[in-house]
């Protein structure tokens, strides 16, 4: 049988269920359709330095109506759940993630 240690990643990755690195929020701003949204960051997630460039690009090209329902698979911090949330202020939008740092970050 494998030693527990040997089983477990020598650092964290956005997808890890429970990071180990140490935790060190920040907060990020950034302008979505003239709104100003603001976010808290951590260590041990998915673009915790800042909006990546594929999400920033995502993000600007959302075509989403007032009542649409969106699922947002894998959060991370929330950056597309709630821009898509603010454009479907009559929908639904559902963020889901398993890294529970970035969980609570997000919800």
């Amino acid at each position: 049988m494998p030693d527990d240690d040997a089983t477990v990643p020598s650092e964290d990755h956005y997808f890890t269920g429970r990071p180990r690195s140490r935790s060190s929020p920040r907060t990020l701003r950034f302008l979505y359709r003239g709104e100003l949204l603001s976010f808290v960051v951590d260590q041990g997630v998915f673009a915790s330095h800042g909006l990546d460039p594929g999400t920033a690009l995502l993000i600007e090209n959302l075509t989403i109506g007032r009542a649409d329902r969106v699922l947002d698979l894998g959060c991370g911090w929330g950056a597309v759940g709630v821009a898509a949330a603010k454009a479907a202020r009559d929908g639904r939008v559902v963020l889901t993630e398993v890294n529970r740092r970035a969980q609570a970050l997000a919800f």
